[in-house]
This record gives structure tokens, sequence and C-alpha cells, in this order.
């Protein structure tokens, strides 16, 4: 006998292959889901489900902890700094941006 796994659940199977009993789900027993196995899950979902779904995922990439969004936020400030102070960029005073949005706004 070996082991099959279909649709999230693992089944026994017969010398010829065939189910013979069912077992638990995944979540059932210590073995974590395989990326194929919740893939397959996933695309039996209708497509608003699907969809919210996959927004949750991307979503969760975008998270970052306090320590990364400070380095990262550090690094922009550091180059920033740079570009001012080699004259790559140019600041502007208060002035300048309040008088350029007024002048936007009409």
């Amino acid at each position: 006998m070996t082991l099959l796994f279909y649709n999230g659940l693992k089944f026994l199977t017969t010398p010829e292959g065939k189910p013979t009993q069912r077992w638990l789900p995944p979540s059932c027993y210590n073995e974590p889901m395989r990326k194929e196995q919740i893939l397959e899950q996933a695309l039996q979902l209708d497509l608003k489900d699907r969809a919210e779904l996959a927004q949750q995922l991307l979503s969760s990439l975008e998270q970052l902890s306090p320590e990364e969004h400070d380095r990262l936020w550090t690094e922009v400030a550091a180059r920033r700094a740079e570009e001012l102070q080699s004259g790559k960029t140019k600041g502007y005073s208060w002035e300048e941006i309040k008088q350029d949005a007024l002048s936007r706004l009409g």
C-alpha cells in the first residue's frame, strides 16, 4: 500500500493504485501542506474567493516588520541626502512648494 494525496485528503491505496481508506484532511495531522496541495485547493474556489485570496497573499508580501521598515526608510533618507549634497537634485523651500501648489489649484 502507498499513500495518495488527492484534493487535500490522504488515502491509502491498493497495489493497483486505487484508494482504499480516507484519512483526515492535512490540517488534522502534523504534516504541513505542500504548495501544490494548497494551489490545488485554492483553484477550486470560485472567482471571487480566489481574487480575495490572491489579494491577501500579495498584501502579505508588502507587510514589513518595524525593523525592516526603519531600515528601508533610512536607506531612502541617506540616498536623498547624498543626492542633495552632490547636487544631483535640488531642494525647495516651503514657500516655493506652497506657491507651486497654490498656482496649480488656481
